[in-house]
């Protein structure tokens, strides 16, 4: 269905249309449950004006650690020497340095005659962690005879070591009737990996059976085709041919085998042999063709791409958008916009980004893709809305601002969160006062109803006022200042933008009542219910921002800001409170806070540590 017949049925009904949804034979309204998926998390302002920047942290270990474990590797205890094993391996991946020394234990008891399987495995894992190629031999040896465990960690490990005594058992392996599963895998994976040219005979071998004596299943016969394509670059095309004429559900894994042969292939005949398996009725075989094809030889793409749009498949649908991208005309900008309504956030999400593209790189496709998401954003379709004014704010369309007032007041909190947001970017002044009358009625309702910390009706009004901050919207002041009093049930981000905003709207003034105001809030940690710290954060920037007299002032209103803010203030800077203190301390005395060298955080926790580190 195109946007103008979705158009027409919303404007003929003369009412809000939203999608329904049949549960067990009941009618529900879609907008019935808010999808955590669909709700865009928008950076606030005031986090980046000014911008917090903590003391960073440096994990350092202990030097103590290592020779503490490789003690416990040679201790008679198997499980002891398994602990000490898996510990090595989890501190390289925790980032500790050094232990390549541990290499040699590892491997001498990896070949203890009487060590125990787990303990095999654990030498193994740390020696794979470590990447000590040193070890392939000994690995090796413990992996012919060893479980399947064990060939699932080591044989990858020897691919990518080109190890080449492994390859025979590989090869071995590709050529045997009664190869178990998941031996056969790891055989056509390893070859895949190890890049023996000799090897891609015996795997295509296998992989065409032409006397039918393998009987392989599906996942077996995708891991022969990828490594066979990983080996052969050229020349596949017949076999690839061959399969790909086997029409029907019955064939369907022959036509996915053929899309994987040709996953590295460029010549004109891949093209059209993707070409015809990109437009497949499934679209697991689709969607590999099509996904290649589009790399490889994008205008050939576009065809089957417009047949991707139409879809059930999520996936296919936003490779079909990648691929029609390279068209560029008006019949695309028209169908991106219709899918940026689509029902999965990340095809939609595609469709506004190519639309983007689309407008930045052609100033001829500019109105048009402007013109088109203006027409999405007047439907009552919230994904299409929502979609809709994220690309307008990008392309700053301020000629949207009117219809964003509007959507202030939509059911849907991903239409109306984000319409709050792109009015805070777009920053038009006409548009304000409206933008007053929602934050308004939002802060009454919100200090009486409550609001959920976070929550949508929270964001949105934190949005308009940080607008109001932004735009130096004095009309606002008296709407900021009932954010100041301590109120749970006003949201924390709603208090926070509003004293943010009072800031702002101060900056280089001489305030004393709002200095006052905010000495009071940044201290206020003495009682049973304490100041939110959020809360207290902003009221530190906004002391931060304002003009004092000197300290002999008969209201010694400085003197009182500043014994405040370095009670508080955390020399370490851990907490976005920390670095707020410290900044406005620099602004009101002129001399900024020297940033401390990254704190050492020494790392603990181990099965076997020092009492000292």
């Amino acid at each position: 269905m195109g946007l103008e017949i979705l158009f027409a049925t919303c404007r003929a009904r003369g009412c809000l249309l939203l999608p329904l949804l049949l549960v067990g034979g009941v009618v529900l309204p879609a907008n019935s449950l808010v999808s955590a998926a669909d709700l865009v998390k928008f950076q606030t302002v005031m986090d980046a004006d000014p911008e917090v920047v903590l003391t960073e942290t440096e994990s350092v270990f202990s030097d103590k650690l290592l020779p503490l474990w490789l003690q416990a590797l040679q201790q008679p205890d198997s499980d002891f020497q398994r602990q000490a094993a898996e510990t090595i391996a989890r501190a390289h991946a925790k980032g500790m340095a050094g232990l390549a020394e541990s290499s040699s234990v590892l491997i001498t008891t990896l070949r203890a005659a009487d060590a125990h399987p787990a303990l095999q495995l654990a030498c193994a894992r740390a020696l794979v962690a470590l990447g000590i190629e040193e070890a392939a031999e000994p690995l090796f040896a413990v992996t012919k005879g060893g479980s399947l465990d064990m060939a699932l960690l080591v044989e990858p490990a020897l691919a990518r070591w080109r190890f080449a005594p492994m390859r025979e058992i590989w090869l071995k392996n590709i050529q045997d009737v009664n190869c178990p599963l998941q031996r056969l895998k790891l055989a056509a994976q390893g070859l895949g990996l190890s890049g023996d040219q000799e090897a891609a005979a015996a795997l295509r071998e296998r992989l065409v059976d032409a006397g039918q004596q393998y009987g392989d299943t599906t996942s077996s016969r995708l891991a022969l085709a990828r490594a066979l394509a990983r080996l052969q670059t050229e020349g596949l095309e017949e076999d690839a041919r061959r399969l790909a004429e086997q029409e029907g559900p019955a064939h369907l894994v022959d036509r996915l085998v053929a899309g994987q042969l040709l996953s590295r292939h460029t010549s004109q005949e891949t093209s059209k042999l993707l070409a015809q398996l990109a437009v497949d009725p499934f679209p697991s075989v689709a969607c590999v063709a099509l996904q290649r094809l589009t790399e490889i030889d994008p205008d050939t793409a576009v065809e089957p791409g417009w047949v991707a749009l139409d879809s059930p498949d999520a996936k296919l649908r936003k490779l079909g958008i990648q691929s029609i991208e390279q068209q560029a005309d008006k019949s695309v900008v028209d169908r991106l916009a219709e899918m940026m309504n689509d029902k999965h956030t990340e095809v939609r999400t595609q469709a506004r980004m190519a639309l983007l593209e689309l407008a930045q790189a052609d100033k001829a496709l500019d109105p048009l893709v402007r013109a088109a998401a203006e027409a999405m954003l007047g439907t009552d379709f919230w994904r299409g809305q929502q979609q809709s004014i994220l690309l307008l704010a990008a392309l700053d369309h301020k000629r949207a601002a009117g219809r964003l007032v509007q959507l202030l007041d939509f059911p849907r909190p991903e239409a109306y969160v984000t319409a709050a947001w792109a009015l805070r970017e777009l920053r038009v002044a006409t548009a304000l006062p409206a933008m007053f009358r929602k934050a308004d009625r939002a802060v009454r309702a919100g200090a009486t109803s409550g609001m959920e910390p976070g929550g949508p009706e929270d964001m949105q009004c934190c949005y308009l006022l940080e607008a109001f901050g932004l735009m130096g919207y004095q009309e606002a002041e008296d709407l900021l200042w009932r954010c100041v009093p301590k109120n749970y049930d006003l949201g924390p981000e709603t208090r926070a933008a509003g004293i943010w905003s009072l800031g702002k709207l101060a900056t280089g003034k001489r305030d004393d009542k709002l200095a006052t105001a905010m000495v009071e809030r940044l201290t206020d940690v003495e009682e049973l219910f304490v100041e939110i710290d959020r809360v207290r954060f902003m009221a530190a920037i906004t002391l931060g921002r304002l003009q004092y007299a000197e300290a002999s002032d008969a209201t010694g209103i400085k003197a009182q800001a500043v014994e405040a803010l370095k009670k508080y203030f955390n020399r370490n800077v851990v907490t976005p409170l920390d670095f707020g203190c410290g900044w406005a301390i620099g602004q009101i005395e002129g001399e900024p806070i020297d940033r401390l060298a990254p704190r050492k955080v020494f790392q603990m926790g181990w099965f076997l540590e020092p009492l000292k580190p």
